[in-house]
Parts: structure tokens; sequence; C-alpha cells
């Protein structure tokens, strides 16, 4: 419709790990009017994880449906 529906802003730039972050985020909402605000304060940039943390683990008692469409 053309109308703004948030707005973000974002402040408080630190650098960390050669990146630059924005270390608070304020979102207001206009329609209804709220608002959620977002302070960082320890923050891990692009830390090593292991593939394992991706992995879907299927009950054994789930059936497998094929994708057909």
């Amino acid at each position: 419709d053309g109308l703004m529906k948030y707005r973000i802003d974002y402040s408080d730039y630190r650098r960390e790990c050669d990146v630059l972050f924005a270390g608070h985020l304020l979102v207001r909402f206009f329609d209804p009017r709220s608002r959620i605000e977002i302070f960082y304060k320890e923050v891990e940039i692009n830390p090593a994880l292991d593939d394992k943390l991706f992995e879907i683990k299927l009950p054994r008692d789930a059936k497998q449906l094929n994708d057909a469409r």
C-alpha cells in the first residue's frame, strides 16, 4: 500500500574482528505503534562452527515423504 510499516535505526558502531558492527538497534513499528530496542554487549563474529550443528536428526519412526508435485 506504499505506507511505511517500520523504521530501523542503527547506532553505537564499533569495530569487532575487522567488521564495523552496530551495537544498538531501534526498531519502530507504526501500526500498531510499538518498538523493539536491542543492545549487543558481547559479540563473536563468524565463529568456527561444527558441521554437526546443522544436521537434522529424524526420529526413528519418522516417514520420509517424496517431494512430488
